[in-house]
């Protein structure tokens, strides 16, 4: 039959001892149109079932984790278009009432207008974080030194970019002072853009030296927005902190996610350049918002209280020098499992560069649906000091159980409750900072650049810390980790009680 009509025959579903099959018998023809012979091809039905379904889920999973970050970033949209009509009608309200050029208002700018700053900066410094340690990890084999290990080459480039952003944030008053707030913070917004578009090459050292700069331009901008909310009353400063945190973890993870996604359609290079180009929005709302803010402000700093306290003899201070070496950075540094070692232990254990980004909404999710809430219950039921306690032993049992199971449910679960954890942890922790009174004494802007100058070094060793734990391996590294972290937290719990007792007596 076949032959004489040189039609082919499908036999649907036959079954052979090696599983079931979708069989096609068709001609062979000639070139004079001669049928000359028979070719059967076989497909095996259970792995195209198989195929099916998992080019339907993986569908699913982006449409789910996309609709996701697309609802996160209308949330903060949303929040920052209320936030700016409430603005402008006081702004309005007042030009009507004193009669004033506008240049001259004064009006407090709300968190949530700068929230947006925040939530951009996050967002696109971590696109690249679901793959940015193993893209940089092949660029090191190939472009590096052969004498440093591609490891730790490859946390060259996170470093550098909390390690600048470290100097900028600690010398940003200076900055502000020589050059004009206004040409200082627009600076900043320029090279955060160029240090975007930086990355774009594949070089090793551009990738690092991209990064730097990065971190040179969210240096001073998030310098000044945590003076802004740390100058604010007690309520409005936590609630601050509170929303600075969740657009701060909100961006980390919607980015990640985000970068997880392209990679499903882009090279790096275009990541790369994508980022570049929404960079620029950085720029837009910082020239229109926090430069307006910062000109408002010569009359409060010059009637501020502040001594003339130096920089170590403010950290001499036993409360300010247990709050730094026992909590600030133990736990910052810890913070970048999810930044460099998550990552690769995902690679490690199977997970797609794709599913890796995704993950991170485990996080995210638990600081957006927790963050305001366990700041406000912990905050008023424990002490500050106890709560911070709290978010360091959440940190030890994530590390034990990645340490002793290592595989993939073990990840899930140690990034749900590192989510939990810094959706109080890292707020309180900043609001305790404040609340010390030789913060007040020392000066709110020095003494969050000092916080942010430890902060951004705590991260720059997170990186070199979790790339020792992966060379002398994930088990024994770990528990080390975790012993340092229980130590730490036991003598600052010890510290803070003698604290209180003297306080009381």
């Amino acid at each position: 039959h076949i032959i004489e009509t040189k039609e082919g025959n499908v036999y649907a579903d036959i079954q052979t001892s090696e599983g079931s099959y979708l069989l096609v018998l068709n001609p062979v023809i000639n070139d004079e149109g001669e049928v000359i012979g028979l070719l059967e091809v076989g497909a095996d039905l259970n792995s195209f079932q198989k195929e099916n379904t998992q080019m339907i889920m993986d569908l699913i999973i982006n449409l789910f984790a996309i609709t996701i970050v697309i609802i996160l970033i209308a949330m903060e949209m949303i929040i920052f278009f209320h936030a700016k009509a409430k603005y402008d009608q006081e702004v309005k309200s007042q030009l009507q009432n004193i009669h004033i050029d506008v240049k001259n208002i004064t009006i407090p700018i709300p968190t949530d207008i700068l929230r947006l700053i925040v939530f951009a900066i996050f967002f696109l410094t971590n696109v690249a974080t679901a793959f940015l340690p193993i893209y940089a990890m092949r660029l090191a084999e190939t472009g590096g030194i052969n004498s440093i290990p591609a490891e730790v080459m490859a946390a060259l480039p996170i470093s550098a970019e909390v390690v600048v952003g470290a100097l900028f944030s600690i010398l940003g008053t200076g900055m502000l002072r020589k050059l004009g707030e206004k040409r200082s913070v627009i600076l900043s917004a320029i090279f955060f853009t160029v240090g975007f578009a930086l990355r774009i090459f594949p070089n090793i050292w551009l990738l690092i030296l991209g990064n730097a700069v990065i971190g040179a331009g969210w240096g001073l901008l998030l310098l000044i927005i945590n003076t802004i909310i740390a100058m604010k009353p007690e309520r409005e400063k936590d609630e601050g902190f509170a929303s600075y945190n969740a657009a701060a973890l909100n961006g980390v993870n919607c980015g990640v996610v985000f970068g997880g996604f392209l990679i499903n359609w882009f090279s790096y290079q275009m990541i790369f350049i994508l980022s570049t180009i929404l960079s620029v929005t950085v720029y837009i709302v910082v020239s229109k918002y926090l430069t307006k803010y910062i000109a408002g402000q010569e009359e409060e700093e010059e009637d501020s209280e502040k001594t003339s306290m130096s920089t170590i003899k403010f950290l001499l201070k036993g409360k300010v020098l247990a709050f730094f070496v026992m909590i600030v950075i133990p736990i910052i540094a810890c913070g970048y499992f999810l930044n460099y070692m998550y990552p690769i232990l995902a690679s490690n254990y199977g997970l797609q560069e794709r599913d890796i980004g995704y993950s991170y909404l485990l996080n995210g999710l638990c600081v957006m649906c927790f963050g305001n809430l366990l700041t406000r219950v912990l905050g008023a039921k424990l002490k500050k000091s106890t709560s911070l306690i709290l978010a360091s032993v959440l940190y030890i049992i994530s590390f034990v159980m990645v340490a002793y199971y290592q595989n993939i449910p073990s990840l899930m679960i140690a990034i749900t409750l590192l989510g939990l954890s810094d959706s109080f942890g890292l707020p309180l922790q900043t609001s305790y900072y404040t609340d010390l009174k030789e913060v007040k004494q020392f000066g709110y802007d020095r003494a969050i650049g000092v916080y942010s100058l430890f902060e951004n070094c705590a991260q720059a060793a997170g990186s070199f810390i979790f790339s020792y734990v992966l060379l002398i391996g994930v088990s024994k590294g770990l528990y080390l980790v975790v012993g340092v972290i229980t130590a730490m937290s036991l003598l600052f719990l010890i510290i803070s009680a003698i604290g209180n007792r003297k306080r009381k007596s």
